[in-house]
């Protein structure tokens, strides 16, 4: 059987790529254990938006949220670093 922090994280992927509802999160989620799933797996970026469209009484402890925020905007740049790149040096 999955636990539960499996789950939760199945569904949170889902719901931040727009594939399913919310998550069903309890005041009890242990929210360090999910960033440091999420972390270990290089998914902080991916689930971020879903945890930013999660009612704010369901959403982690602020010093959380953004970890997940930061991991996000560091895809963004890293992404953009990369096209950028590219352009560079395919006109070489």
């Amino acid at each position: 059987m999955i636990k539960r922090e499996w789950r939760q994280l199945l569904e949170m992927i889902k719901f931040s790529l727009g594939k399913g509802k919310a998550p069903e999160l309890r005041v009890e989620t242990d929210w360090g254990k999910f960033y440091r799933i999420c972390k270990f797996h290089k998914i902080q970026s991916m689930v971020c938006p879903g945890i930013q469209k999660l009612p704010k009484e369901q959403q982690p402890p602020e010093e959380i949220l953004k970890k997940f925020q930061e991991a996000e905007s560091m895809e963004i740049a890293r992404c953009g670093a990369g096209i950028f790149t590219g352009r560079i040096v395919g006109g070489f």
